[in-house]
């Protein structure tokens, strides 16, 4: 097995939205990631596998991080997600490093994020690359509802 991270393109909108589904109560739809491709400040960064299956290569998309650019210092990280079947296998921390460096190197100087409070395994993970509660949003999740915690990474 191989991958690759690299930025979506249409023929992986079907996979991401079927990943978007099995994760979020209020998943975005395959137009919202229709129209990311068209945004030139939006990108969505994906991780393809790639299995040798008897002979035949296979290749599928098991994890993505969806940004939008603010300015040209400024991105929020607006979904993240990793295929059930590929979760814990360390993909998130693999395709966080990746978009973390992309923007590092486009001189990005601040990169935020809301999670959910109860989402203790994304809050360590974005904790591990130095990211910091910076606020909380009050009622900002339904489904059930929660409060968001607004967590910034500046680079230095």
């Amino acid at each position: 097995m191989a991958c690759k991270v690299r930025l979506m393109t249409a023929t992986d909108i079907k996979m991401i939205t079927m990943i978007e589904a099995e994760t979020f109560p209020h998943p975005f739809t395959e137009s919202d990631f229709q129209s990311a491709l068209v945004d030139e400040n939006k990108r969505i960064f994906v991780i393809e596998l790639y299995e040798d299956i008897i002979g035949a290569v296979q290749s599928n998309v098991i994890a993505y991080c969806g940004t939008t650019q603010i300015d040209e210092h400024r991105v929020e990280i607006t979904t993240f997600a990793v295929a059930k079947d590929y979760r814990g296998q360390g993909q998130a921390k693999f395709l966080l490093e990746m978009v973390l460096r992309f923007f590092q190197a486009s001189h990005v100087q601040e990169v935020t994020l809301e999670v959910r409070p109860s989402n203790i395994a994304a809050i360590q993970l974005y904790q591990n690359f130095g990211f910091e509660q910076v606020a909380v949003r009050k009622n900002y999740y339904q489904n059930p509802n929660e409060d968001a915690y607004l967590l910034q990474k500046i680079f230095s």
